[in-house]
């Protein structure tokens, strides 16, 4: 019985036999996150290809990080009651004083993103700031087209926000964005299409610029045929020059013969 029951037998294996749906040894397990319906269906992204997310600093583009905190949030699945701290913990000092007196521990996540929107200069109140900005915002020498379209939206939706003054903002958008471009022959192309949207009018602007500095001669290139073609002056002059001074040469070495043979028969005759 006793070695039936394994008992004093050494080669006997005692531990229970390992489930395959439990992880490998070594590695720990991890609790699946808690259930949230909004992202019912959104599947995790491995948490070695999700990038961290930087604080947000107060004076930045705000928009800008509500979408990259939204894209991070959905890739961990956080739970909707966790997205209110989890914004509260990616902000700096200076955004997160801005907010403090105001800021209740049970605020809901939409709350919050308007106080946060409001304390950045998000708000009706102070759209004339912004039409003015917007309005004198000039693009660049170096400036991108691409990078001027995308601040200039970014003025254009602080200046006229919510979906009521979609109309208005576009409109304004495109009249500023062909003023204030820099460039007077892609501006004046861009006036004829009256019809394309904003997107197809950046694409347009865009290919005009490559087109346009595709036909120019750099500036160093015309300065080497500038060069180049003093260069074969001279070279033409100096070789000029040394074909009159041999023949020159050849003639006086002719006539200095001439005159030496015409003495030498005078002095025969004599």
């Amino acid at each position: 019985l006793s070695n039936m029951a394994g008992v004093g037998n050494d080669n006997v294996n005692l531990q229970p036999e390992a489930n395959p749906d439990d992880p490998p040894p070594g590695i720990p397990h991890e609790a699946p996150p808690p259930y949230n319906p909004a992202f019912q269906g959104v599947r995790m992204g491995p948490v070695q290809y999700i990038r961290n997310l930087q604080p947000f600093k107060h004076g930045s583009d705000l928009l800008i990080f509500l979408q990259r905190f939204h894209s991070y949030c959905q890739s961990l699945r956080v739970p909707d009651d966790m997205l209110s701290s989890l914004l509260v913990a990616h902000l700096d000092d200076a955004a997160l004083r801005g907010i403090s007196r105001h800021l209740d521990q049970d605020m809901p996540f939409r709350e919050l993103v308007d106080l946060l929107k409001k304390a950045e200069g998000y708000h009706a109140n102070n759209t004339d700031k912004y039409i003015a900005d917007m309005a004198s915002r000039k693009r660049l020498k170096t400036e991108k087209i691409h990078d001027f379209f995308v601040d200039l939206s970014r003025l254009s939706e602080m200046a006229y926000p919510g979906q009521q003054n979609e109309q208005v903002r576009l409109a304004n958008l495109r009249q500023d964005f062909m003023r204030n471009i820099n460039h007077p022959l892609i501006a004046a192309r861009l006036r004829e299409h009256n019809e394309m949207t904003m997107d197809q009018l950046l694409d347009l602007a865009i290919l005009l610029e490559s087109c346009y500095e595709a036909s120019k001669v750099p500036s160093y290139q015309v300065n080497n045929m500038s060069e180049d073609m003093d260069t074969d002056i001279t070279d033409a002059r100096v070789s000029s020059l040394a074909n009159m001074v041999e023949k020159m040469a050849i003639n006086q070495i002719e006539h200095k013969n001439q005159r030496s043979v015409e003495e030498q028969q005078y002095q025969y005759n004599g």
